[in-house]
């Protein structure tokens, strides 16, 4: 009971506040559908004994008309009510969502190395929608159910305290039976939701890599690594639903007990005298409609158990804290300022503080000049721009942006005054306007268009039959390479940023694509600084300072003229031999 008054008490408030009225609507509709429950059996007993003792036609077509009249509307208003609470469901658990979905992209990035997007998919989406049953189903159920449970007993301890404090007593008992057993089917549920996480993460792993897949002839392996996830959810299911069941079972044979003794009792103060036949009727309909809320909490019990699961494994996901911590300096200033300086000072980070990937980098790039980053594939060259962006803070040293250590300021301050452009572009299942934009409703189509006049791809952009409206397809399978990092760079001309850094972005793209995009760098360097991680040659022709990495450690930096008129230099050495193309 601990854990329901923190965690479900504490769900509900906390995500159903801004929706009081709907409250209040929902509140009214099920206490009027209580009133008229509970009045419909005092009409029929009304009807007879007004029929056993012979009273007017005219009066008991009134009670038949009265009850007709009551059973229609609280049928109407049940409808009421499932519309209302699914309305309130859905905006709660969307506004859960987002929170959740937000949660999740601030953790660190060790947390998702180890969480497949499926996974998370499943967590975000699939536990989640439980709570939608939860709020829409189980806890209307429950909040119906109980105070009709407490008009029923009010009514029958007027008609006769005996049968009320038998009665009242029994429904107590059987309510701790409920709550008792609820805690035996909370464990094989949250079990279930956890084999149903770890299929779904299969899955989406294996789909998104089928080229890989089947070229490497991997079907048959997939499918036994497959196979123990499916019969795991099976079990887990299986013994779920097993445990829910029998609980069942057991509150159904308690649920009998009531009507029998509702039954033994106004049956023999019927003999007595004491009770009419309607009140017999009245006692032996609420004794039934006594075991129908229990009935109906114990047969909504699955979904508050796996509601239980969820809600469990939600908490588990939200009190992780992000080692990564918001700065709490003063906002970097706006994106048309100066553009940043870079300053690396003794950094030294591993991704694991058993294996160093940097061992103190010590670098600086003046604002609006070009440095390039050389070096063999694992040399650490990515590693940087990942702490550029603080999506990993070193272990030792300070990374600055123009003078201020970056974990001072706010992440979104960081983030938004970047600008990266790598091999892989992430593009959307939508049009080239919501690519270009990111889905930002307040840049104009002018604007996107004098962006690709201004990078001088608008004649690519000319040939595109439906101009902004084109449809894309997400990874961009109906663009080339090339087209899809015109897109990249479109977009960051609409951020302005301060900072751009290429990560091999044009190590797939043929030399004619490559040109137009040399065109277009060039207008986005203009302004900014730029860090450009070199594949060919041509990439870093333009940069004024370079710096050669190999195993985390710089082995030469300098001017690119300098390095590349000495002929002792590395750099010159590469040149000269003709590997300049096979560092990265």
């Amino acid at each position: 009971m601990n854990f329901f008054r923190s965690a479900y008490v504490s769900l509900l408030s906390g995500y159903l506040r801004k929706y009081r009225k709907s409250m209040f609507l929902l509140a009214f509709l099920f206490l009027s559908n209580i009133v008229l429950q509970i009045a419909n059996p005092l009409l029929l007993r009304t009807f007879i004994d007004g029929a056993q003792s012979k009273a007017p036609l005219s009066f008991l077509l009134e009670i038949v008309l009265f009850f007709m009249i009551a059973t229609i509307t609280a049928q109407a208003i049940g409808v009421c009510e499932a519309y209302v609470s699914n309305d309130i469901a859905w905006k709660a658990t969307n506004t859960l969502r987002e929170d959740v979905t937000l949660h999740c992209l601030y953790l660190d990035m060790p947390f998702h190395h180890v969480h497949t997007p499926g996974e998370m998919v499943e967590r975000i989406d699939g536990d989640i929608g439980l709570l939608n049953d939860f709020f829409s189903r189980f806890v209307l159920t429950l909040a119906t159910n109980f105070f009709f449970l407490i008009g029923t007993l009010i009514v029958l301890w007027v008609i006769d305290w005996r049968i009320g404090f038998a009665l009242s007593l029994y429904s107590l008992l059987t309510l701790g039976l409920i709550i008792f057993l609820r805690r035996f089917g909370k464990t094989p549920w949250n079990a279930t939701r956890q084999s149903s996480a770890d299929m779904i993460g299969f899955l989406e792993e294996r789909l998104a890599a089928t080229e890989d897949i089947r070229a490497l002839a991997a079907t048959s392996y997939l499918l036994s690594r497959l196979q123990p996830l499916l019969r795991k959810r099976l079990t887990t299911e299986r013994r779920a639903t097993t445990t829910t069941m029998t609980l069942f079972g057991i509150t159904t044979i308690v649920f009998s007990g009531a009507t029998a003794l509702a039954l033994g009792l106004s049956g023999s103060f019927f003999r007595e005298g004491v009770l009419s036949l309607g009140t017999v009727y009245v006692i032996f309909n609420y004794a039934l409609q006594l075991s129908q809320p229990l009935n109906q909490v114990s047969n909504n019990m699955n979904y508050f158990q796996k509601a239980s699961a969820s809600i469990q494994r939600l908490q588990d996901l939200l009190s992780i804290e992000p080692a990564m911590k918001n700065g709490l300096g003063m906002e970097l200033a706006a994106p048309e300022a100066e553009a940043f300086s870079v300053d690396f000072e003794h950094v030294s980070f591993g991704y694991t503080e058993q294996e160093p990937i940097l061992h103190d980098i010590t670098f600086s790039v003046k604002s609006r000049q070009l440095l390039g980053i050389v070096g063999r594939t694992g040399s650490g060259k990515t590693t940087l721009s990942r702490l550029l962006f603080r999506l990993y803070d070193p272990q030792q040293g300070t990374v600055r942006l123009s003078g201020k250590d970056i974990r001072t300021q706010r992440l979104m301050s960081v983030r938004s005054n970047i600008g990266l452009v790598t091999q892989e572009v992430q593009l959307f299942d939508t049009t080239l306007r919501n690519n270009v934009t990111l889905f930002d409703p307040t840049i104009a189509d002018t604007t996107i268009i004098d962006a690709f006049q201004e990078l001088g791809i608008d004649r690519w952009y000319q040939r595109l039959p439906q101009g902004l409206d084109t449809p894309l397809t997400a990874g961009g399978s109906m663009l080339s390479a090339g087209e899809a990092q015109l897109i990249t760079l479109a977009r960051l001309f609409l951020k302005r940023p301060r900072l751009i850094i290429m990560d091999e972005a044009t190590s797939r793209i043929d030399p004619a694509t490559e040109e137009m995009l040399e065109q277009a760098m060039n207008r986005l360097f203009q302004n900014c600084t730029g860090i450009i991680i070199a594949h060919r040659l041509s990439t870093i022709q333009r940069v004024h300072t370079l710096l050669m990495l190999e195993n985390g450690r710089i082995v030469e930096q300098g001017l690119r003229t300098d390095l590349l008129q000495n002929p002792d230099s590395r750099f010159s050495h590469l040149l000269r031999t003709g590997q300049m193309e096979v560092l990265a």
